[in-house]
């Protein structure tokens, strides 16, 4: 795999058991709910500079090309998919349903046995996860392939393309306007403005997706630092966009070289990439569409 790995000590292993998913307690209903999110329009300062103003914890900041980065107009969440938004997606068979996955996604979903979030129950969904237990904290513990399903099925519901940020759309959503900042709310470090953790970790709880409205983007976008690792599709520097070799995920937390937990200072580039189908406590998902699509 290209790009910088880190491999973390709370990643799950995976679970090879073959079977089709049945929900046995808590049968998926079909229906046509829906919750679409709020989004925020980012259509002004599209040209901006991505890279080496890395998180210097792994990069030394004159180790990468500098690159000049165009993007179309589009729209990014206003939030982190929560609970409720992904239950609908639950409830509506969207792990019964291989229309909404990829061929390679749906395979491991049959492989590894998915039909709900990592510490979702059977009983009572999101209400039995002891780190985000409220219908607007985020959810977590979902993989690329549960990402990219839940953006398929929320497409077909609103006739909208909804999908997965790129690293460019998170970067320049979560930076600002050239040359951005250090933070997303400016270059000041503020302890009170996000949902920090540290790496490793005994699970924290997972803050609200509308918490610390302090530290919400210039484009007014929250938690773009702190809470939960958003997925997105990484850009290397030379190549064209990796879908299918790895994807890296933002956040505000890191791991220093020595292993050693840390804070993470920048908000430039993500954190690590790991496999697809790797799914984690502290995973999880904003979503972006292009403009007027």
């Amino acid at each position: 795999m290209k790009g910088l790995q880190i491999v973390l000590p709370f990643l799950l292993p995976a679970a090879i058991t073959v079977a089709l998913l049945t929900c046995q307690e808590n049968p998926i209903v079909p229906n046509d709910d829906f919750v679409e999110p709020e989004m925020i329009s980012i259509n002004e300062n599209l040209i901006f500079t991505y890279g080496p103003n890395w998180d210097t914890t792994f990069v030394p900041p004159d180790s990468l090309p500098m690159l000049v980065v165009e993007l179309e107009p589009y729209e990014i969440g206003k939030y982190e998919v929560t609970n409720e938004e992904y239950e609908k997606f639950v409830r509506d068979g969207g792990y019964r349903d291989s229309a909404y996955w990829s061929e390679d996604g749906w395979n491991c979903k049959i492989n590894e046995n998915w039909s709900l979030p990592v510490y979702w129950s059977e009983n009572k969904l999101w209400l039995d996860d002891s780190y985000s237990n409220k219908k607007n904290t985020p959810v977590h513990g979902i993989s690329y392939y549960e990402a990219e399903a839940y953006c398929n099925w929320l497409s077909s519901k609103t006739n909208k393309n909804y999908h997965i940020p790129s690293s460019y759309q998170w970067v320049r959503a979560a930076k600002g306007p050239d040359p951005g900042t250090q933070y997303p709310w400016g270059n000041n470090y503020n302890r009170n403005f996000a949902n920090f953790i540290f790496l490793p970790t005994d699970k924290v709880t997972l803050e609200e997706v509308s918490s610390f409205e302090e530290g919400k983007s210039i484009d007014g976008c929250y938690n773009m630092i702190g809470n939960v690792f958003e997925i997105c599709l990484f850009h290397q520097y030379s190549n064209p966009l990796i879908e299918d070799v790895c994807y890296y995920s933002s956040a505000g937390l890191a791991l220093s070289s020595s292993g050693d937990p840390c804070y993470r200072t920048m908000t430039t580039i993500s954190s690590f990439s790991i496999d697809k189908d790797r799914r984690f406590y502290a995973l999880g998902l904003r979503i972006v569409k292009e403009k007027n699509l």
